[in-house]
C-alpha cells in the first residue's frame, strides 16, 4: 500500500527572516521619509535654514540613524553568510537566503552612502563640521567611518555589480568584514553604547566564521568520485562520501575538489544533488556553462572531493503539500526534480493531488535525462510529464501549463519552479497575473 506525501503548509508561508527583513526595510523608509518631512516643516516655521551639527535637527537624526540601520543590516548579512542551520531555516533554505543576502547588501551599501551624505549637507555652511565628517585624520571617529565607508562601497560594487571570476569574487567577498570593523569602530568611538559593542563583536565573529572558519567547521564529508560521464555538455558526477549522511531530495551541497590527477582548482561551488542513491553515495549532474564547470569532465575516479551540506528546503517545499501542483525545470534546473522523482518512485510515495512537471529545454538534444524522467513518471500514478521544446514549441508560458496541468487558477494551485532566472521571473510574474497567489509560486535559484 502506497504512503501518501506529508500535508504540512510550513513552507507554503512566507519564511519568518524574509517577512522580517523586508518589514524592517519598509520601517527604515517610512521613519526616514518622516524624518526627512520633519526637518522641512521646522524649517518652513521659521526654524534657520542652515543647523550644522545641530542633534535636535530632524535632518541631523535622519542622517545618524541612517548609518546605525546601515551597520545593523550589514552585521545582518554576516549571520546570514555563515550557513547556519537555524538560519537557513528561518530564510526558507539556502537559495532563499542568498537572495535576501544580495537584497540586504544593496540596502546597506545605500544607508550607509547617504548617512555620509546626508550629514555633510546638513553640516554646510560648516565647512569645518564638513571636513571632519570627510578628511581623514582630523577626527579619529570620522577617518574610522569614512575608511569603512570607501572600503564597504569599493567591495559592494565589486560582489555585487561586477562580473569577477568566481575564486577573485570569493576572495573580495571575504575581505568584507574589514569596512564593517572599521564602521563598528567609528561608532563605539563616537557614542559607545553597549548594543553597538554586540553588533561590532557579534557581526565580526559571523564574518571570521564564514569567512575563514567554516572551510574546518562547517558540515562537511570527506569523499570520493566513483564516476563521470558525459551528456551533451552535462557533467554527471558520481560521489561515494567516508560516512553515511542523510541526504533530502531536492537539496544541494558545495563540492570542493580537494584532490584530483587533472588539477582541478579547490574551490567551493553549488551543485543540486540529481539522484540519491544511498546514505552513502549521491550523483550531481553539472551543466558546463563557465571555466570550472567545464572541466569536470577531467576528474577520473579515485579522486578526492570535501562536500559541505547539503543544504536548501526545495524538496520539501515540494513534497509538504496536499493541492494540485505544477514543476517547472528550466534546462539543468531539472535536477532537484530528478531527486524528487526518484524518491517518489522508489520509496512508493503518491501525492494525494495530481502533480504536473514540465521540463523545457531549448533543443531537444539536451534533454539527456528524458528516458530516466519517463521511466520514474510511469511509478507515479499522480504525476503526468510533459517535454517543452522551445525551438519547436515557442516560449513556455503560464498559461499554457496551467492548460497543461486541467487545473484553474485557483489560490490552492501550487507552483515550482527551477531554471534561468529570466524564466522563473516571468513565469511568477505570469502565474500570479492568472490568479495564483504569489506566495505559492516557489522558485530554487540554482545559480547561487
Amino acid at each position: 500500500m502506497k504512503s501518501r506525501m506529508p500535508a504540512s503548509t510550513l513552507f507554503a508561508r512566507r519564511p519568518p527572516a524574509v517577512a522580517v527583513i523586508y518589514a524592517l526595510c519598509i520601517y527604515v523608509a517610512l521613519i526616514s521619509c518622516y524624518n526627512l518631512l520633519l526637518g522641512v516643516q521646522i524649517r518652513l516655521a521659521g526654524a534657520p535654514l542652515a543647523m550644522p551639527g545641530d542633534t535636535n535637527d530632524p535632518i541631523y537624526e535622519l542622517g545618524t540613524s541612517l548609518g546605525f540601520w546601515g551597520f545593523l543590516l550589514f552585521g545582518l548579512n554576516f549571520l546570514l553568510a555563515t550557513r547556519w542551520r537555524w538560519v537557513e531555516w528561518l530564510c526558507g533554505g539556502l537559495d532563499q537566503l542568498y537572495r535576501l543576502h544580495g537584497l540586504i547588501g544593496r540596502w546597506t551599501v545605500s544607508l550607509i552612502l547617504l548617512h555620509l551624505a546626508i550629514l555633510v549637507l546638513q553640516a554646510l555652511p560648516d565647512w569645518g563640521l564638513a571636513a571632519r565628517y570627510t578628511i581623514p585624520g582630523l577626527d579619529l571617529s570620522y577617518t574610522l567611518g569614512g575608511a569603512g565607508v570607501v572600503l564597504v562601497t569599493l567591495l559592494l560594487v565589486v560582489t555585487i555589480w561586477i562580473r569577477f571570476p568566481y575564486p577573485r569574487w570569493l576572495a573580495s567577498h571575504r575581505w568584507m568584514g574589514v569596512p564593517y570593523l572599521f564602521g563598528g569602530s567609528h561608532a563605539i568611538v563616537a557614542q559607545g553604547d553597549w548594543y553597538l559593542w554586540l553588533l561590532t563583536l557579534g557581526g565580526g565573529a559571523a564574518w571570521l566564521y564564514s569567512s575563514f572558519f567554516y572551510q574546518r567547521l562547517g558540515p562537511q564529508q570527506q569523499g570520493a568520485i566513483t564516476g563521470v560521464r558525459t551528456l551533451h555538455q552535462v557533467t554527471e558526477l558520481t560521489i561515494d562520501v567516508d560516512r553515511a549522511h542523510h541526504f533530502a531530495p531536492g537539496q544541494f551541497v558545495f563540492l570542493s575538489v580537494t584532490h584530483s590527477a587533472a588539477g582541478l582548482p579547490a574551490e567551493r561551488h553549488p551543485f543540486s544533488i540529481s539522484s540519491i542513491l544511498s546514505p552513502t553515495s549521491f550523483r550531481i549532474s553539472a551543466k558546463q556553462l563557465g571555466d570550472y564547470t567545464a572541466q569536470l569532465g577531467r576528474l577520473i575516479p579515485g579522486d578526492r572531493v570535501t562536500v559541505y551540506g547539503a543544504y536548501g528546503t526545495f524538496g520539501l517545499r515540494a513534497l509538504a503539500q496536499s493541492e494540485p501542483t505544477i514543476w517547472i525545470a528550466g534546462g539543468i534546473g531539472v535536477t532537484p526534480f530528478l531527486s524528487l522523482l526518484r524518491h517518489l518512485a522508489e520509496q512508493g510515495v503518491d501525492s494525494p493531488e495530481p502533480i504536473t512537471f514540465v521540463w523545457v529545454v531549448r533543443e531537444a538534444d539536451e534533454a539527456v535525462y528524458l528516458d530516466e524522467i519517463q521511466g520514474l513518471a510511469a511509478r507515479i500514478p499522480s504525476l503526468r510529464f510533459h517535454l517543452h521544446v522551445s525551438a519547436t514549441s515557442g516560449r513556455v508560458h503560464a498559461e499554457q501549463l496551467l492548460h497543461s496541468a486541467a487545473s484553474p487558477p485557483t489560490t490552492a494551485l501550487r507552483v515550482l519552479i527551477c531554471g534561468p532566472g529570466p524564466m522563473m521571473t516571468a513565469l511568477t510574474k505570469q502565474f500570479v497575473r492568472l490568479g495564483v497567489r504569489r506566495q505559492r509560486v516557489m522558485s530554487e535559484a540554482f545559480a547561487l
